[in-house]
């Protein structure tokens, strides 16, 4: 609430109402239904396949036009331009191989117009589930929140709150409407990254690493969100509340 008067002053502005989200690394969709359930137009995308499944059979219609949960790499995002409000990520980035991080910026630009409310592991995964595969940690990037902030800017986002911790970055961005208009001009999202066959993937090889950690019971217990244990979804309600005004 604190920072919504940054952005919109002391009075609701219709162009920086917040209505619309997708959750960037849905897995099976816990966030997304509890977004929904509290008054948002929600959907999400997710790597892996069996995630969204799961999302989709289970959650229901969590948004005003389906498929609310689809199957894609944040490198390529099977939505449209400005596409939506806000996008929210939580324990997902760290996942994106560094150089991979510019292309899902500059996609994750492309469909999201005004917010980004991000939480972002810096810290190598502790369970080893990729490990546990064959695989190296599924943690390819740690970085900091000055590291990831700088990585945004780029495309014109701006720094609304940085609550990050030593063990987690935690920044709400936002742009102004001509940065986000400049954005969607930019050249077309890039192709996803190539999946080389070899066994065990790498975890940079994300639709096959997060293929085979499902079918491994990853992210198995269908309650869990991360979404919600880590307060964004609290945080994005609240400032949803600020920047819609009392009759948005």
């Amino acid at each position: 609430q604190r920072f919504a008067g940054t952005v919109n002053g002391p009075t609701a502005d219709p162009a920086g109402s917040l209505h619309s989200v997708i959750v960037l690394g849905c897995s099976h969709g816990k966030g997304v239904e509890y977004l929904h359930k509290l008054g948002f137009d929600a959907s999400g995308v997710d790597v892996a396949l069996q995630a969204i499944q799961m999302a989709t059979k289970v959650r229901g219609q969590t948004c005003s036009q389906g498929p609310c949960f689809r199957q894609g790499s944040l490198t390529a995002i099977p939505y449209g331009d400005q596409s939506f409000d806000a996008g929210l990520s939580s324990d997902v980035l760290e996942h994106i191989h560094p150089e991979d991080v510019p292309a899902v910026v500059d996609d994750i630009s492309r469909v999201v117009k005004k917010y980004l409310f991000l939480q972002i592991a810096n810290f190598k995964e502790m369970s080893r589930s990729g490990e546990k595969v064959g695989m190296e940690n599924v943690h390819l990037t740690v970085a900091d929140g000055k590291w990831w902030a700088k990585k945004f800017e780029r495309k014109g986002w701006q720094v609304l709150s940085d609550s990050s911790s030593k063990s987690y970055v935690k920044l709400v961005l936002g742009r102004a409407d001509a940065a986000y208009a400049v954005a969607t001009q930019a050249s077309p999202s890039p192709a996803a990254h190539a999946v080389v066959a070899q066994a065990p993937p790498s975890a940079r090889d994300y639709e096959q690493a997060y293929g085979l950690l499902y079918s491994k019971n990853y992210h198995a217990d269908l309650q869990l969100s991360h979404e919600v244990s880590s307060g964004w979804v609290g945080t994005l309600q609240r400032f949803a509340r600020t920047v819609n005004g009392p009759t948005a």
